[in-house]
């Protein structure tokens, strides 16, 4: 058992400007806020990375974060269908994040997994009595998964040198969508699927690749009252001259 055991933590200090369109958006349900600040953090996370070779090569990871953020950049309700950036004076965020990695045959086979389990909570208030204090943050889940297996062939010697397809399921906690935390999206979970095709003629590297998003029609909505898309395809094609 070929093993190895990582021991990791980062300390930092972070900086985000506003997006442009944080500043000026207008229009399709959004307004902008040209009077933002830009956001501050300090972000400590800490965490242990284990790997080994048994059936192929694993990797599993741990970490936790905590972060003290000083105007923080949030989207907030102003009015029916309408939302609208604003800075949130304090807020904290900590929780633990969770990933695994396996590769086996080669690389021929790929399964990735990770899971985070957070909150965002805002610690200051805006005026004397304010009730959002210590509520989660909108728009941002508690939960999120991720899980996504793949099949890689190379070959070498003919004009085909990948074939490839990825099977991937999503799954994403419920998200209030007021400040107070009386009102929230129910959470969702999305399968998507890919094929991949890449070849070469002479110095021509092409690429294709067929998806299918939302394979078994779920029903969600990631902002209020706009439902998102049922089952859809796409086809997208690259080529490089080498």
């Amino acid at each position: 058992l070929n093993s190895g055991l990582v021991l990791r933590m980062n300390v930092s200090r972070n900086f985000r400007a506003p997006t442009f369109n944080e500043l000026y958006w207008s229009g399709g349900g959004g307004i902008g806020n040209p009077n933002l600040n830009p956001e501050r953090a300090d972000n400590v996370d800490a965490g242990i990375l284990f790997s080994f070779s048994i059936l192929g090569e694993h990797s599993l990871k741990t970490t936790y974060y905590n972060i003290s953020m000083a105007d923080r950049i949030i989207w907030t309700a102003a009015g029916f269908g309408i939302v609208t950036p604003k800075n949130v004076r304090s807020v904290s965020s900590y929780g633990i994040e969770v990933s695994y990695q396996w590769s086996g045959l080669s690389d021929l086979l790929l399964f990735d997994a990770n899971y985070t389990n957070g909150k965002s909570i805002k610690t200051s208030e805006e005026y004397p009595g304010d009730p959002t204090v210590n509520n989660q943050l909108p728009y941002i889940p508690e939960e999120m998964m991720n899980i996504a297996g793949s099949f890689n062939y190379k070959t070498e010697g003919t004009f085909i040198s990948l074939i490839g397809f990825t099977i991937a399921h999503q799954f994403v906690g419920y998200r209030f969508t007021t400040e107070d935390n009386s009102d929230y999206l129910l959470g969702y979970n999305l399968t998507d699927g890919n094929v991949r095709l890449r070849s070469t003629f002479g110095n021509v590297l092409l690429n294709l690749k067929f998806e299918i998003k939302n394979i078994f029609e779920k029903e969600y909505q990631v902002m209020p009252a706009y439902p998102m898309p049922m089952r859809s395809y796409r086809f997208s094609f690259s080529f490089e001259l080498t």
